[in-house]
């Protein structure tokens, strides 16, 4: 998948691209059996999601067929690593949540549920993922409060509310680009959450990340980890039924989260001038 979405962003514009890239991962998640595996779940379990910090969003039967890994997000098993992190975010209930890399909507429409007094602005490219984003949120009456636009860059996100914020990013490949020095000089008073891919031409993405976070804020590295069915039995079950694995969405080693907590809030100072960083 990152091979292909690196031959994509090297000949074609970043629009046009996104729209490939997501009509290729829907194919792939036709042939996986994603759709049977969102029918089975509903059938069995419901369609809200069953645990962890989203527990309680409401994923329609039409939305959830379309979905990347249905039922790893129906049971709480999608990005489980990150459950820590959210609940922190949740008890925190941060003024403003900015997610950027919405796609369906899950993490948006989920933490506005659950934080009625947080603005979300939810930043998402693909006009076709942010329409879902937008239809989940009405099926979890939450649209008047999530505010979904379109592409973002360094100079928009400068001007929002940050002081405070929760950013919750999974652009791509485009880490380095968005986080520039200015960005996340702006962030400093701001908790991230980054998800990093490395690409063909930049293989150490997460370590140029450290790098430029650590002078504001104190850094911890989150790994992916496959969930266990003893935490997750819904799993097994769905597995069962319609006789292939669920967990088929590929996990890139080189993809982790760096989750980012100022260092103001620990009464620390920067490390050193955040132009001697790369």
């Amino acid at each position: 998948m990152t091979a292909l979405r690196e031959r994509l962003r090297a000949v074609v514009p970043r629009r046009i691209a996104v729209k490939r890239l997501r009509k290729h991962q829907e194919r792939l998640r036709a042939e996986w059996g994603h759709p049977e595996m969102a029918d089975c779940f509903i059938e069995r379990f419901g369609d809200r999601v069953v645990r962890g910090p989203l527990v309680g969003v409401r994923v329609p039967g039409n939305l959830l067929r379309v979905a990347d890994a249905p039922a790893l997000k129906m049971s709480g098993a999608y990005e489980h690593e990150l459950h820590g992190v959210l609940d922190g975010v949740v008890k925190r209930a941060p003024s403003m949540i900015v997610d950027i890399g919405t796609a369906e909507g899950l993490y948006a429409v989920g933490l506005a549920r659950m934080l009625p007094g947080t603005s979300v602005i939810g930043f998402e490219i693909d006009d076709v993922l942010r329409a879902r984003a937008g239809a989940l949120a009405r099926a979890n009456d939450v649209a008047e409060r999530v505010d979904l636009r379109g592409a973002v860059d360094a100079t928009a996100l400068r001007r929002l509310d940050l002081p405070g914020a929760f950013v919750l990013s999974d652009c791509e490949g485009h880490e380095l680009k968005l986080f520039d020095r200015a960005l996340i000089s702006a962030l400093c008073h701001a908790e991230l959450l980054i998800e990093t891919h490395d690409t063909l031409g930049q293989t150490d993405v997460r370590d140029v990340l450290l790098r430029r976070l650590e002078v504001t804020h104190a850094v911890s590295v989150i790994e992916l980890e496959s969930p266990a069915p003893s935490v997750f039995p819904e799993l097994a079950m769905i597995e069962a039924e319609v006789g292939f694995p669920v967990a088929l969405r590929s996990r890139n080693t080189t993809q982790v989260f760096l989750h980012a907590v100022p260092r103001s809030w620990e009464g620390q100072t920067p490390q050193a001038p955040l132009e001697e960083y790369g």
